[in-house]
């Protein structure tokens, strides 16, 4: 199941880091991003592995959220159809 909060400005900010915490959290255990995992090289040096995941979060590609609207999707939803600094954030 995707999942995806439509922000409004009245969200604390603490709420929103909340959102977002449990959102990275959730992608872990995603089965789409355990597959993505398993294209960096894990015997690379640490920051050779940073640099392949940020190459594959790269790939995904920004897309804005629409005009007057804060959206946070998951990291399938992010895969699938792109996401903005907050959606790749939680993608890396």
């Amino acid at each position: 199941m995707r999942v995806r909060w439509i922000i409004v400005d009245t969200v604390a900010p603490m709420t929103r880091v909340a959102l977002l915490e449990q959102l990275a959290r959730d992608a872990t255990t995603t089965p789409t991003v355990r597959a993505l995992a398993t294209i960096v090289d894990a015997t690379a040096p640490a920051h050779e592995r940073a640099a392949q995941v940020l190459a594959l979060v790269h790939r995904v590609g920004y897309r804005a959220d629409p005009p007057g609207a804060e959206v946070f999707q998951d990291a399938d939803e992010t895969i699938a159809t792109g996401g903005d600094c907050e959606d790749l954030a939680v993608l890396f």
